[in-house]
């Protein structure tokens, strides 16, 4: 028996389906709305290849003016409202007293 029998070419054990379309890197372009920290806005453009498994970022500002090639950004810092110290439960309404003795009724039968 040769190899031949057994394995397949290095293209085929790769993919199923069009092998030149897996090797094509495809360019995938996010755009970010401006704001007050960002008044021009920018764009992150990431090139993705099947094959090779990475992908390249480029950040890019969308105002061809300007020579700012990476966006500035802070870590944004969140407050709980909810304290750690007390948990809170919703308080029970009548509601749902109601629902509950019927289950319960249902239950009994």
């Amino acid at each position: 028996m040769t190899n031949k029998d057994f394995f397949l070419d290095p293209d085929e054990a790769q993919t199923l389906g069009n092998i030149n379309y897996m090797r094509k890197s495809t360019r995938v372009r996010h755009t970010f709305p401006k704001n007050l920290k960002n008044p021009n806005g920018f764009e992150v453009v990431k090139e993705i290849s099947s094959l090779d498994g990475n992908s390249k970022n480029n950040f890019q500002q969308s105002s061809p003016e300007s020579s700012f090639s990476s966006p500035k950004s802070q870590p944004t810092q969140f407050k709980s409202s909810v304290s750690d110290s007390s948990p809170k439960s919703t308080p029970s309404s009548s509601n749902m007293d109601l629902f509950r003795n019927m289950a319960r009724n249902i239950g009994k039968r």
